[in-house]
């Protein structure tokens, strides 16, 4: 058990193992350490001595069912609330039979309070005529001027778990009357609250400051996209909203935006990850916020911190966009696992060396290339991991025509048994046996989260190809390639 001052000492000899730190195990003790040791013990009942003076209310109830009732002023510590009392009952020997109640502030309300240093009671401790120290650790809120509470238990596990931004979940998004709301709760699911409280860490919004601000939640929490509010996105197109905070002054606003489109091949996309400060336009809620790539919240701000807290996404889109008459596919908490947009989530390459030839002709005309045209030079599946994210697919290969002077060369990207190729590049050969690189490129919304498999066909208008080859024989023994790799980017 680590020691720290003697609300924190066991009955029981053996778990009194170190004090501030210092190792008490046995043989392990050097002379500088026994001396602070001593020290570190002195300092822990002179702490007691001043606080017997502030001891003015006991404790009710019966051994073993003990009630501490709290009418006097806690003391403030730099991490937290401390309190003194004397047990004048019995001994407490079971753990989960210990409460607080009428504690001051009023905020911690009937909520059990730890003794320091314990996650909870131990059998032997509060023996009768005993004094103790308990101790509820908290995050001052010097705008408010007061003490907000944090659960002890709740604090560990964020500190654990989602350290960057605190201790907040996103919770179940709800819909009523087509608008979507969407919540966050503690990492038990439940909302905040005084005596649930959580915490939202942010950079400073001085551009030349690295200072850390935090700010505490202490009541329910949400944001509204109302009825009508497309957020930049497309009927029947996945898309993905991201969930986000501001520190405006001292003051929380969830926020909301729709990173990226993709239009005609046209990509925008705004980068989270470039720098937290921003500015936001207030949603209104009248169904007009209807831009991709900007920030939407309750209340505008300017040029404020922001922090990331999560994702939700339609994997199927919606089928009119701005009509929310169902709840999000997916949602997603942040944490440093989760990748944000513009991160490659996976790449998928196949590359052959082999040589491949083939007289299929691809037609040279302004109708789109078909899959039984051309010759099939490689294939490969991916598996999206979400429908909202970007596919980035290229392909780079060199062919020759083996019998026209000058020929043009079809390269076209198909995707599962789609008649219709994605794209398609056209290139022309100056001479029989003529070199010439072969490339397709094509960026998409990924559209799905099942397996999909990318094709890559090589035709001309009659003549027949090579690729990694000339003359019907292959060159550079086994070294040149032709590749085709697909790149998942977040949205």
């Amino acid at each position: 058990m680590a020691l720290s001052s003697l609300a924190d000492f066991s009955i029981t000899d053996a778990l009194n193992t170190s004090i501030s730190g210092i190792t008490q195990a046995e043989n392990l003790m050097t002379p500088g350490l026994v001396n602070d040791a001593f020290r570190a013990t002195d300092g822990s009942i002179a702490r007691y001595l001043s606080d017997l003076a502030g001891i003015n209310q006991t404790v009710a109830g019966t051994a073993n069912a003990i009630t501490v009732t709290v009418a006097q002023t806690w003391t403030a510590l730099a991490n937290g609330l401390r309190l003194a009392i004397k047990n004048t009952v019995g001994p407490n020997t079971s753990a989960a039979t210990l409460a607080v109640t009428n504690s001051v502030p009023a905020a911690l309300g009937t909520k059990a309070i730890r003794l320091q240093g314990d996650s909870a009671l131990v059998g032997g401790e509060m023996l009768l005529n005993g004094i103790y120290e308990f101790r509820y650790d908290t995050s001052y809120n010097a705008a408010a001027g007061a003490w907000v509470l944090l659960n002890p238990s709740s604090l560990s596990s964020s500190l654990t778990s989602n350290a960057p931004f605190g201790n907040v979940a996103i919770g179940i998004p709800t819909v009523s009357g087509n608008a979507l709301t969407i919540p966050i709760t503690g990492l038990d699911g439940n909302v905040h609250s005084a005596s649930n409280a959580g915490y939202v860490n942010f950079r400073s919004a001085t551009v030349g400051s690295g200072a850390i601000a935090q700010l505490p939640i202490t009541a329910a929490t949400s944001i509204v996209i109302s009825s009508g509010s497309t957020l930049g996105a497309t009927n029947n197109v996945a898309f993905k909203g991201w969930l986000v905070a501001f520190n405006d002054a001292g003051t929380l606003r969830l926020g909301v935006i729709n990173c990226t489109t993709l239009v005609s091949g046209v990509l925008t996309q705004y980068p989270l990850a470039a720098f937290g400060i921003a500015s936001s336009t207030a949603e209104g809620g009248a169904g007009a916020a209807d831009s991709a790539q900007t920030f939407y919240t309750g209340t505008a701000v300017t040029s404020k911190a922001y922090t990331v807290l999560g994702w939700f996404s339609y994997e199927s889109g919606l089928a009119a966009v701005g009509t929310y008459g169902a709840a999000p596919t997916r949602t997603q908490t942040f944490d440093a696992s989760v990748p944000l947009p513009g991160r490659v989530v996976n790449v998928e390459r196949n590359q052959i060396s082999s040589f491949v030839t083939g007289g299929t002709t691809t037609p040279v005309d302004d109708t789109i290339p078909q899959i039984g045209e051309g010759n099939q030079i490689l294939t490969q599946p991916i598996t999206p991991s979400s429908a909202a994210n970007l596919l980035m697919i290229d392909f780079l290969g060199w062919g020759t025509n083996s019998t026209a002077a000058a020929e043009n060369i079809t390269t076209a990207l198909h995707q599962d048994a789609v008649s219709n190729a994605l794209a398609a590049r056209l290139v022309t050969t100056a001479a029989i046996n003529y070199g010439v690189s072969l490339t397709v490129s094509h960026l998409m919304i990924a559209a799905t989260t099942s397996s999909t498999t990318f094709r890559v066909r090589v035709g001309s208008g009659g003549a027949t190809i090579n690729v990694n080859g000339i003359a019907g024989a292959r060159l550079f023994g086994g070294v040149s390639s032709a590749a085709l790799q697909i790149q998942e980017i977040a949205a």
